[in-house]
């Protein structure tokens, strides 16, 4: 059965391609080196770039949001704000999925080389500090260190106060990556380099420790980046901070003439496509039992709002207890499925901790869990301010 045609579509290749590995057709096509890269599943954590070839399920989307960041250029605001709930996968959409297809050779007419920044407010002492050690990064500018701001410190004060020309810098860093690559390319003509950056989880910008000055403030960066026909930017925000979004000036007119994409949970055939796809790319399979098949388990249990980051969690589980290459019956089950693995995970941490560290968790997950929007966020705390004696060093 099928919703759209778009769901027809993916359900006929998923099922013409379980067919032909069943007969022995696909040649078992290995392009994930387990032996190298490790797991071809994220756990917890998002896809990155290095994970494009694994990350799956999320192709039409991929395209729309690709689409949506293109079209602004006609508005001189190439900015684009992916919006989703807690767990849809907006980071790794962006990281694994945007990134790498707008930064592909011929995407982007007239960009001949890209360079990519990836921002979040949590990676430095404040968000000024964060951006600029963004920016230093080696696959971002790294060329600013010759600018008259040559440490990342130098930088944020800059950026914290640098008035109208606060892209000076920045501007000038790409054009040093222009003539660089012109010269080593031996080119005959000018060389275009294109700056995406990445501003992931924007919702940490409206936690508490944000102070209203530094968060306008960075505002004003973000419309001044975005405006500038050499830099792309991106941002990914939890759905439930939208109102606070809105109430930012500079912000909610960057959205008005960028662009926003609306990430929803993904629907069956994604969800199967996320399940068997690093497996297949990795060279793994899922063990069948009389007539049932553990991929199909999976994509079962998986059905619902927030499975998410239940799966991939899981999926890892049973990647780390595989039998060869093979993911197992008996280690979903020790598991305790797709709902039991990520508590079963916790309890057995939780278990070999001594009293006293188990004494500080409602402590620390206090210090962690900040109201924002009548709601709970994750915040971040620095650990020498948290684990200020060995119980709690033990616990963190």
């Amino acid at each position: 059965t099928f919703k759209s045609a778009d769901d027809f579509e993916a359900l006929v290749e998923d099922h013409l391609r379980q067919w032909l590995n069943r007969q022995g057709y696909l040649g078992g096509d290995v392009v994930w080196q387990t032996a190298e890269k490790g797991s071809p599943f994220r756990g917890l954590e998002a896809f990155d770039a290095e994970h494009a070839t694994v990350f799956f399920g999320r192709r039409r989307e991929i395209e729309r949001a690709r689409d949506a960041l293109q079209q602004t250029e006609s508005r001189d605001c190439r900015y684009v704000l992916i919006v989703g709930e807690s767990g849809t996968g907006k980071s790794s959409l962006a990281r694994a999925g945007l990134i790498p297809r707008l930064t592909s050779p011929g995407v982007v007419p007239n960009v001949d080389r890209w360079r990519v920044a990836k921002f979040r407010s949590s990676d430095g002492s404040d968000v000024f500090h964060a951006l600029a050690s963004t920016l230093f990064a080696s696959d971002a500018l790294p060329e600013l260190s010759g600018s008259d701001f040559s440490t990342a410190p130098e930088l944020a004060q800059f950026l914290r106060d640098g008035g109208n020309s606060v892209l000076a810098p920045i501007l000038s860093a790409i054009t040093r990556v222009a003539h660089t690559e012109r010269e080593r390319g031996n080119y005959d003509r000018p060389i275009q380099v294109g700056l995406v950056v990445l501003i992931d989880q924007l919702e940490e910008l409206f936690t508490p420790n944000v102070p209203d000055d530094d968060r306008n403030r960075f505002g004003e960066i973000l419309a001044a980046l975005a405006r500038d026909k050499r830099i792309w930017v991106i941002s990914t925000l939890r759905s439930d901070f939208y109102p606070a979004y809105q109430r930012q000036e500079d912000l909610l007119a960057l959205k008005e003439r960028g662009a926003t994409f609306d990430l929803g949970h993904p629907g069956p055939v994604n969800i199967a496509e996320i399940v068997r796809g690093p497996a297949r790319a990795a060279g793994l399979r899922f063990e069948e039992r009389s007539n049932d098949r553990l991929d199909d388990l999976l994509i079962e249990a998986a059905q619902g709002s927030d499975a998410l980051p239940l799966l991939q969690f899981t999926l890892q589980q049973l990647y780390e207890a595989r039998d060869g290459t093979t993911l197992t019956f008996e280690s979903y089950e020790a598991l305790g499925g797709l709902e039991g693995a990520i508590g079963a995970a916790a309890e057995t941490a939780y278990a070999n901790l001594p009293e006293d560290s188990r004494r500080v968790l409602p402590r620390l997950v206090r210090q962690l869990a900040v109201p924002v929007e009548g709601r709970f966020s994750g915040s971040v705390a620095k650990v020498d301010a948290i684990a200020t004696d060995s119980a709690a060093k033990a616990l963190v």
